[in-house]
């Protein structure tokens, strides 16, 4: 089963590619998040928020809050 956020920020083709080379997060490692195959791990959501603008939140909603869920810009700890 595909990742939800994976999907809403690479639905292009060849897009997950591009996200490697301009981010430098391996291409297996990007693909394997995006399907699933491996959980996004803490240090990850941080360097996906990071480097390719992707929320943390949004990725591990477990561990940080959105903006929505805290009426501040999502930076709080939950």
């Amino acid at each position: 089963m595909k990742n939800e956020i994976f999907a809403k920020y690479f639905s292009r083709r060849g897009a997950l590619r591009r996200a490697s080379l301009e981010s430098g997060i391996p291409y297996i490692t990007l693909v394997q998040h995006a399907n699933n195959v491996r959980r996004v791990s803490p240090a990850m959501a941080v360097r996906y928020e990071e480097l390719l603008g992707i929320p943390r939140w949004e990725l591990r909603p477990d561990l940080w809050r959105g903006p929505d869920d805290c009426g501040n810009d999502g930076w709080s700890d939950a």
